[in-house]
């Protein structure tokens, strides 16, 4: 029941094309938690690829401090509709260092994310 219920809601997602009843689950909401001197955008959404659920997290990690710094970490936690995390994962940046007020461009996938993720909570972890 909860794959049938996934991929009514990954067809819905899929817009107006798709031959889909418009009653299904929402798509998981974002939560954006950048440590201090970083802030995050981001935008998610989930397509289909050979049958499978893929969620796509595209989005930027901007230094909002006043000096040069090393990229981050950026981590990805799909969370249950109590808080539980479900799964994680992480990725890196496309550039190794962000000067001030500048940014670097990150993109993650996940094929068959949980059914039962109710929202993807994206956090930056401090390089060393």
């Amino acid at each position: 029941m909860r794959a049938l219920l996934w991929l009514l809601m990954v067809l819905a997602a899929l817009g107006p094309a798709s031959a889909v009843a418009q009653e299904s689950l929402p798509a998981p909401k974002l939560k954006l938690t950048p440590a201090i001197g970083w802030r995050l955008t981001a935008v998610l959404r989930v397509d289909v690829e050979r049958d499978v659920p893929v969620l796509i997290v595209e989005g930027d990690v901007i230094n909002s401090s006043q000096s040069e710094r090393p990229s981050p970490t950026i981590r990805f936690g799909l969370l249950a509709r109590d808080g539980a995390e479900l799964h994680h994962w992480t990725a890196r940046p496309n550039e190794a260092r962000i000067k001030p007020g500048d940014f670097a461009v990150f993109e993650t996938r996940l094929e068959s994310p949980p059914p039962e993720a109710a929202t993807v909570e994206i956090q930056t972890i401090e390089s060393e």
